[in-house]
């Protein structure tokens, strides 16, 4: 997803030295830089100069890679165009033979050099160039004028950046990124300028952005070489200074910037703990630093910080710097696999009643068969009396404490329903229509129901499955719902049907418990099998079917453990079954067999009854006693054999339905797939939310959405609202708190309050504030606007609506505010670092620093301190004269 905020510049970046390097590269492996070159009117040109491999080589493969992303996207490849150099020399004997002869080469540009002598000689110690100049921004200033004048391939790649920038669509702008005390950078820097500006004349802004170092880089790093650095800058920003120098040594030496800032290193080392991590993360903030300044009218900043004005010592302008992200995509991809979660469970909960029914089923069997015993105990001890034997039966079971049953069944499943149901509950609710129109009244009873469910131990004689019905035919006649809407609608009330089901097995689940264990105490008159089978039922049948019952009413991710234990009982009660069914075959068998004997012996009694003619000894009555005798017992067993076949197709019947919810619950079928989906889909939602929020980056804060805000986002999906995906603006106004909002940002912005935050100390007080903050539109108003002008007032010595300048800019990127800070103004000494450095360079003698310099070496100027004195004795001397 993709914002296209308007850009006003098109801004081409220089990186010299690592970290300049280092900053190209994040830059293009940034998520955004593929969609950022897409678009019709972007093009950016990229140089990168450094001494060492490494960064050079990381870069070109990074390079490699977007080319041919680019390729495969079909986006013209031109619009992206790197160039890098590793600048070296053959021999140490080419460099010291090229700097004997520097000046003609400077002369050939209208420079004048008095007494010109080389500033590295023999003598000089040169470190392995593979991994940098060693801080020595001496050699770094020599390697980068050999391989401009001489070699030629700086002055060429500078040419081709140059031509690439000028064809810019949109106004260009050149930022040139470098680390102060690194050597390389800060040491070709003024040089690289002043060649760049050369080139490129003065219509084009020239601006840098030099990295503060942390107290964690090596002692020269942090001393000396920035040290020098950072007075070298002023003999260009100072404006006083810098106009003498001109004087002194012509029109070469003016300050060819447009602007400078720094960004500190430092309080990102200080989170982390360590340099390469605070490195990375610095950079990723320079290059969200660098897509701002795409994005507001950079002449509106030169204008009051840029070099067009003048500057004494106060010329030191240092960036904070915040980006604040909703993570609005984030939570609507957790909203959306929330819902997803909603329909499977919609899926699950409709089989899992079609299961409950069976147990039900299995349930009143058992009931039956328990009720069938009783009645025939009743019948043998003449009891039996039809019609009070069912408020006996009544009797048994209420007085066996059946409603405190009930309750204490229901309990045991409450979190069954309270999972399922405060889910429905938290999808229907963000279902909004009006109370009058069909739809909301399909939403209202539904949510009355599932209410009911949520708390089911006050509600369980009172659910209505006509409710339910009335229901299901407004959300077919309701013209107005969604898909998606009709779609978790119809599961909630598939829930709300299980939950009837449930409480409908849980009281034949009792009823057949407590019958059983009355029976099991009582005497009675019945044979021997009987007594076993109420056992049967008691001890394994009821048992195996609850444990199971209570199983599938435990949570997704409980069943998913333990599923197969309990079906593991089913097949013992499968194999019981078999056995009964076998059993019940063979006494049918055995009774047919015996009506098949004594149907064959009443034929042969007729037979003979049939030859008698004349009986005078009586024997054709004992024939005819014996027929009669024989149709009895035929009738007899008969009547016992529809009774036997009646009892094998209860068996037969009780086994299918064992057998097919055990096949419903096989691994294969929807149940167990719905199953694990659910678990997996808990997992990821749990994965999601705990990572939402989580970064562990300084320059970013994740703000957590309110739970209001997180149902404004489920409502909108479920609207179907297609602006979500697209990142539109308006949609993050409906969604969010406002007042949450601006208190939120009252308080993240309260890091711009002290200026460490810029890298300056508590003394830095200034009469200018930049600020420039990438907000989506319509979400910043006057209050923000005056809780962050209080926030930095405590750094402002005048009145300040007049200092601190706000400019408002479209966001970059989506759900995203970034806030650039400029704390502008401030002088050498308010820098946090500077006065540890001039305690590092104490330790260094004069004719030690002179490696560590570079701005005026070829002008004989190797002491800086003594020149940089006498700039300022001659300019208080000045001033006294006028």
């Amino acid at each position: 997803m993709s914002v296209k905020a308007s850009r006003y510049s098109s801004v081409h970046i220089v990186g010299l030295g690592g970290t300049g390097v280092n900053i190209l590269q994040r830059l293009i492996e940034s998520e955004r830089f593929l969609d950022f070159i897409s678009s019709e009117d972007s093009s950016i040109a990229l140089l990168g100069i450094d001494v060492a491999d490494g960064d050079i080589d990381a870069l070109n493969r990074a390079a490699a890679e977007i080319r041919q992303k680019l390729a495969s996207k079909g986006i013209p490849i031109d619009r992206f165009w790197l160039s890098t150099l590793k600048i070296r020399f053959n021999t140490p004997d080419t460099l010291y033979d090229f700097l004997t002869k520097f000046d003609k080469y400077l002369a050939s540009e209208g420079i004048r050099v008095k007494n010109y002598m080389p500033w590295i000689s023999r003598a000089t110690m040169i470190p392995p160039l593979a991994g940098g100049v060693g801080r020595m921004r001496a050699l770094s200033k020599a390697i980068y004028n050999l391989n401009y004048y001489y070699l030629t391939e700086v002055n060429n790649a500078i040419e081709l950046f140059k031509d690439k920038v000028v064809r810019s669509v949109k106004t260009p702008v050149v930022v040139v990124v470098f680390g102060l005390g690194g050597g390389t950078g800060s040491g070709m820097i003024t040089d690289f300028i002043r060649h760049l500006r050369a080139k490129l004349g003065n219509g084009i802004p020239i601006i840098g952005l030099a990295v503060l170092p942390s107290s964690a880089d090596d002692a020269n790093a942090r001393g000396i070489s920035s040290f020098m650095a950072l007075n070298e800058l002023e003999l260009l920003f100072n404006t006083e200074l810098n106009k003498r120098i001109v004087e002194i040594y012509g029109n070469a030496y003016e300050n060819k910037f447009s602007a400078l800032f720094f960004v500190p290193l430092d309080l990102v080392y200080n989170i982390k703990g360590n340099l390469v991590e605070a490195k990375k993360e610095l950079d990723e903030a320079i290059v969200d630093i660098l897509y701002m300044l795409m994005h507001f009218d950079l002449a509106d900043l030169l204008s009051s910080v840029g070099t067009n004005n003048v500057f004494t010592e106060n010329w030191v302008n240092s960036i904070g710097f915040l980006k604040i992200r909703y993570p609005v995509s984030d939570y609507i991809g957790y909203a959306k696999k929330l819902l997803e979660l909603v329909k499977v469970s919609g899926r699950f909960v409709k089989e899992s009643k079609d299961i409950f029914d069976m147990i039900n089923k299995m349930f009143t069997y058992e009931y039956d068969e328990l009720v069938n015993i009783f009645k025939q105990s009743e019948i043998n001890t003449g009891e039996y009396n039809p019609e009070l034997f069912q408020s006996k039966l009544n009797e048994i079971i209420e007085g066996r404490n059946y409603e405190p049953t009930i309750k204490m069944q229901i309990r045991s499943v409450m979190d069954y329903t309270q999972y399922y149901a405060k889910k429905f509950i938290s999808a229907l609710n963000n279902i909004r229509f009006e109370e009058d129109t069909i739809e909301g009244s399909a939403v209202s009873l539904e949510l009355k129901e599932l209410n009911k469910a949520n708390e089911l131990i006050n509600n369980y004689e009172n659910l209505n499955k006509n409710i339910l019905n009335e229901v299901r035919e407004r959300i077919r006649a309701g013209k107005n719902f969604t898909t998606t809407q009709r779609e978790v609608m119809e599961s909630a009330v598939d829930f709300s049907n299980l939950v009837i089901s449930l409480v409908s097995t849980i009281k034949s689940y009792v009823k057949a418990k407590l019958l059983a264990d009355d029976l099991t105490r009582r005497n009675l008159q019945i044979p021997d099998n009987m007594k076993t089978r109420i056992n049967e039922i008691a001890e394994r049948e009821l048992n195996a079917l609850s444990q199971l019952f209570q199983v599938l009413t435990m949570s997704p991710e409980k069943q998913v453990k333990i599923l197969d234990e309990a079906i593991s009982r089913l097949i013992d009660l499968l194999e019981s079954s078999e056995n009964r069914i076998r059993d019940a075959e063979n006494q049918s068998l055995s009774v047919e067999r015996e009506i098949q004997r004594l149907t064959s012996e009443k034929e042969e009694l007729k037979k003979e009854y049939n030859k008698i003619r004349i009986d005078f000894s009586g024997k054709k009555k004992r024939i005819a006693d014996a027929i009669a005798d024989i149709d009895a017992r035929i009738s007899s067993l008969t009547k016992i054999n529809e009774e036997n076949k009646q009892t094998l197709d209860k068996i037969k019947d009780f086994y299918n339905s064992l057998k097919t919810l055990k096949d419903k619950l096989d691994v294969n079928k929807p149940y167990r797939a719905n199953l694990l989906t659910l678990v997996n889909l808990e997992r990821e939602l749990v994965s999601i939310l705990s990572n939402i929020t989580r970064t562990t980056k300084y320059y970013e804060k994740v703000v957590e959405l309110s739970e209001y805000e997180q149902n404004k986002i489920i409502e909108k999906i479920l609207m179907e609202d297609q602006r979500l995906d697209k990142g539109d603006n308006n949609v993050l106004k409906e969604i969010l708190d406002k007042k949450r909002f601006n208190e939120i940002m009252d308080s993240l912005m309260r890091v711009f309050r002290t200026p460490s935050y810029a890298g300056f100390n508590n003394n830095y007080k200034t009469d200018f504030i930049w600020v420039t903050v990438s907000i989506p539109e319509g979400l910043w108003d006057m209050d923000l606007q005056q809780r962050l002008m209080n926030i930095l007032s405590s750094n402002i010595q005048v009145e300040a609506s007049k200092a601190i300048s706000i400019r408002q800019t479209s966001q970059i990127e989506p759900w995203t505010i970034s806030i650039m800070v400029v704390y502008a103004k401030g002088t050498l000494k308010y820098l946090e670092k500077y006065n540890n450095m001039i305690k590092d360079v104490e330790a260094f003698k004069p004719n030690e620093k002179i490696l560590f310099r570079s701005f005026l070496l070829e002008q004989g100027i190797w002491d800086l301190d003594t020149f940089i004195k006498e700039l300022k004795k001659e300019e208080i001397e000045h001033e006294q004269s006028h």
